[in-house]
């Protein structure tokens, strides 16, 4: 499988999780997902900057966790897998070429240019 919908697809899971309102421990979620706790903070970071409000990372006994900031976060599954499938294809320079265009109502405010 391409790196690119690789990406997508694991980014599509935990935000399916999150909308699904669970709270995601790092280390389970390595555990679950096959890969690094490193590559799961770098999607979590993409996620983050997309939707800033989505969720909480916090830490206990247990390790790193992230929590959903329901009701805030509660997104269309349609959405969902449209933003993470044009983000994981089209190029972040001309994504947020795209971006400024107003192209999609009401995003053009997201600064994509950290991810």
């Amino acid at each position: 499988m391409p790196n690119e919908i690789l990406t997508a697809k694991n980014i599509l899971e935990i935000l399916k999780r999150l909308n699904d309102g669970q709270t995601l421990r790092l280390k389970l979620l390595s555990e679950d997902m096959g890969m690094s706790t490193r590559n799961l903070e770098r999607y979590f970071n993409t996620i983050k900057t997309v939707f800033p409000d989505a969720f909480t990372k916090g830490s206990d006994e247990g390790g790193y966790f992230y929590r959903p900031n329901k009701p805030d976060f509660n997104l269309n599954s349609s959405f969902l897998a449209m933003s993470a499938i044009v983000y994981s294809l089209m190029p972040k320079v001309e994504f947020n070429k795209f971006l400024a265009q107003d192209k999609l109502s009401g995003f053009s405010l997201i600064n994509f240019s950290k991810i």
